[in-house]
């Protein structure tokens, strides 16, 4: 078929029982659960440069987290200054945005001088 000179990637799939159920899924999930033990790992670190907040609840009452990564002097000080804020998984189905986040995270609290 004419795809206006695009790739389109397709497979096929047999259903071979029809009492099983199958499921099908672009991304690997990302649960709660992960995010959670990824943030309890960091907190564990103890880094002096990154504080973990609960910033409020959700409608289910599931915690949602404020993370500061910053220079240890900022944590403390009353001056205002520029902030970059990072936001990701806005919506249930945007898993691939947790993995990046988790990512960039990893690079900020790593000791990559870049």
């Amino acid at each position: 078929p004419d795809h206006n000179k695009n790739y389109v990637m397709s497979f096929a799939f047999e259903f071979d029982n029809e009492e099983d159920t199958y499921q099908f899924a672009y991304c690997y999930p990302y649960t709660y659960t992960t995010l959670h033990e990824y943030l309890n790992e960091l907190e564990s670190n103890h880094y002096n440069y990154y504080k973990r907040e609960t910033l409020c609840y959700t409608v289910q009452q599931r915690s949602l987290d404020l993370l500061t990564i910053t220079d240890p002097d900022n944590l403390v000080s009353d001056v205002r200054k520029k902030i970059i804020f990072i936001t990701s998984r806005i919506h249930p189905g945007e898993t691939p945005s947790s993995y990046v986040c988790q990512g960039l995270i990893d690079y900020l609290v790593s000791d990559d001088p870049g």
